[in-house]
């Protein structure tokens, strides 16, 4: 199939859409006090504790990891010229970074890494790596005040061949989300 113009204005209605649906999850977790069951006037709220830190972090990967495969399946075709959906998650991560102040980004596990940027940059993304590689759902670690979470995203057997063209097995390959959030100071 050829690209064309409907299907990509599809495309880019479809993933605006559910990109916004990931943000309103955020912002609508960020705008209740969790004691009193209240809104906050600010919607970048910060979490009060690694455990409300970790159940955003956990709902905001699973809204985006649901996405992203949503989005592979349904609308991504290999050469219809359609941009990449992993790249295209970008404008969704700058968004929720600018309104949240959560950062976002891919992490390399057991393929190479596509992008330079999805690359481990230090100890807790090089351990991630090894805990997700090893079977873990996630990995996770306060430091500085900054909760750090790395959930597991599953690379099927039909995505093998643009992530790992020389793949030699149809096994299903990982890679990681990386969220990050700063933590109320206490």
């Amino acid at each position: 199939m050829r690209y064309s113009p409907i299907c990509n204005k599809q495309f880019v209605t479809i993933f605006s859409f559910f990109g916004f649906v990931c943000l309103f999850f955020c912002v609508a977790l960020r705008s209740q006090d969790p004691a009193e069951g209240k809104r906050n006037e600010s919607s970048q709220s910060k979490p009060e504790s690694e455990g409300e830190a970790r159940r955003e972090a956990k709902l905001l990967h699973e809204a985006l990891h649901a996405m992203l495969h949503m989005i592979h399946i349904r609308y991504f075709h290999k050469d219809e010229g359609l941009p990449l959906p992993a790249t295209s998650f970008k404008m969704v991560f700058n968004e929720i970074e600018k309104s949240q102040k959560v950062k976002v980004r891919w992490l390399a596990v057991n393929l190479p890494a596509m992008h330079l940027d999805h690359a481990p940059k230090d100890g807790f993304e090089k351990e991630a790596v090894k805990a997700l590689s090893e079977g873990s759902e996630y990995f996770d670690r306060t430091e500085d005040n900054r909760y750090r979470f790395a959930g597991r995203i599953t690379i099927g057997s039909e995505c093998l061949s643009c992530h790992s063209p020389t793949h030699t097995s149809n096994e299903a390959k990982i890679g990681g989300l990386l969220i990050s959030m700063e933590l109320k100071n206490r």
